[in-house]
């Protein structure tokens, strides 16, 4: 079989069947099926993750790293210890806007506010009972099972993966359809890129030999501008397209603008001091999403926190969430204000 990437595998992170819910891993079984079909190279824990004598915990930090990662959430999911355990280490590892392709069970819905309550109790009661455990001595306590009282259960990994999901179309009768075509093909798109993001980074941090000037350009030095424009006017992530970039930097430059103005005014706090210091040059709105764009963004992810309107994974990266805190806050100022440039 000719994989598209075999050297960035797509990991599944999932709950089990048992003897009471024996068909919950049909879908997932369906699933790579078709990605083998399509040659998306994939690494699940009972085919080619977790081999004998193979460290668990070694394979819930491989799939912590991924670059792309299918969370299919189930009830069994979110009440399995190792489970939430390899939602914290992929959400510690960041990205997960670019890097996670969500599925979420009905039976499983954590944006039903009576479910989220029931998941926090079961929390709450396991580690209670935990501590117990650990304190008679008689059983040893797993390395998770330390972790899971040390982090109050992952209770706040649950809250983390509320946020994250609450305006996400992830169900899974949205993707199984057609031969689960929608997963596939964007699991196709973000595979091929990240292969060709990994080539652009190995050979740009391969020294170059210095060129001499002349009148005539040398064909390869050429060539290598022409390659470098083609991958700057490329779509830079996989969640923001040109136009959409353009866009957002056109936001961002009305926004510095608008703290520019209170500036003069000495309206500005410390929030609004420490942005307009951090993006202090004005974007080219060419709809590149380049160094400077992402210390833009980076800025405003900072100064959002710091509002208190969400909390942003501070990466540069303008994801939906990153949006929804950005769109709060400007229609305090003005209902009328629009920053959406997201589809």
């Amino acid at each position: 079989m000719e994989y598209i990437n075999k050297e960035n595998p797509v990991y599944i992170s999932y709950a089990w069947n048992n003897s009471s819910q024996p068909d919950l891993e049909n879908d997932v079984d369906a699933l790579c099926a078709e990605m083998e079909k399509n040659g998306i190279y994939y690494k699940r824990d009972k085919e080619n993750l977790c081999p004998y004598r193979w460290n668990i915990n070694k394979a819930e930090e491989e799939i912590g790293q991924g670059c792309a990662v299918i969370i299919v959430i189930s009830d069994k999911y979110i009440r399995s210890l190792h489970c939430m355990h390899e939602w914290h280490l992929i959400k510690d590892n960041g990205k997960i806007w670019e890097r996670v392709f969500p599925v979420v069970l009905s039976n499983a819905d954590i944006s039903n506010k009576a479910k989220y309550k029931e998941y926090v109790e079961f929390f709450m009661k396991r580690k209670k009972e935990l501590e117990e455990q650990q304190s008679e001595g008689i059983i040893p306590l797993t390395n998770a099972e330390v972790d899971a009282v040390r982090y109050r259960y992952y209770v706040d990994d649950l809250a983390d993966m509320y946020q994250y999901l609450a305006d996400y179309n992830r169900s899974w009768k949205s993707v199984n359809g057609n031969n689960y075509s929608v997963i596939i093909k964007q699991l196709i798109a973000h595979v091929k890129q990240y292969g060709a993001k990994s080539k652009t980074e190995i050979s740009s941090s391969t020294p170059s030999k210095p060129t001499t000037t002349g009148k005539s350009t040398n064909s390869k030095t050429k060539q290598k501008n022409e390659t470098k424009e083609q991958n700057d006017s490329r779509i830079v992530y996989d969640v923001i397209t040109k136009a959409q970039t353009k866009a957002l930097q056109k936001n961002l430059n009305a926004t510095r603008n608008a703290f520019l103005e209170d500036e003069k005014k000495n309206q500005n706090g410390k929030a609004a001091k420490f942005f307009l210091k951090q993006f202090d040059h004005p974007l080219t709105e060419d709809g590149i999403y380049d160094k400077a764009t992402e210390t833009a963004v980076l800025a405003l992810q900072k100064y959002l926190n710091d509002k208190n309107y969400d909390s942003l994974e501070l990466d540069g990266k303008y994801g939906p969430m990153t949006e929804h805190a950005y769109d709060m806050w400007a229609k305090k100022a003005n209902p009328e204000a629009n920053k959406r440039v997201l589809e």
